[in-house]
């Protein structure tokens, strides 16, 4: 999550850091479109596809986070932490292998 979200959340302003959560999450949506444009290289065509797959999946999960924060649905943002959390663990475990390294945090 940015920054500003965070400190959004550790002081109560959930709507302002829904706000930065769905920025957040509009930036992290182009980026991946972008890489999806890329071309593969053939013999990787499979993995990187369910790389990318595997972010774009996480992309709901970031709206529905943030739709929690601004009602303030404490259990829903929860919920939404837990979901994005396992979200990134299985885009880790898909790039782990590969032989580049990923940021093991949300929005760094």
């Amino acid at each position: 999550m940015a920054d500003a979200a965070v400190t959004d959340v550790n002081k109560g302003r959930f709507k302002a850091a829904a706000h930065e959560l769905r920025r957040a999450g509009h930036i992290f949506g182009g980026g991946v479109e972008q890489l999806a444009a890329l071309e593969r290289p053939p013999a990787d065509i499979q993995l990187l596809g369910a790389w990318i797959d595997s972010l774009r999946a996480q992309l709901p999960i970031v709206k529905r986070f943030a739709r929690a924060l601004n009602r303030s649905q404490v259990k829903r943002i929860r919920q939404s932490v837990r979901h994005l959390i396992l979200a990134e663990e299985k885009t880790s475990a898909l790039v782990d292998d590969y032989g580049f390294s990923f940021c093991g945090e949300f929005g760094a």
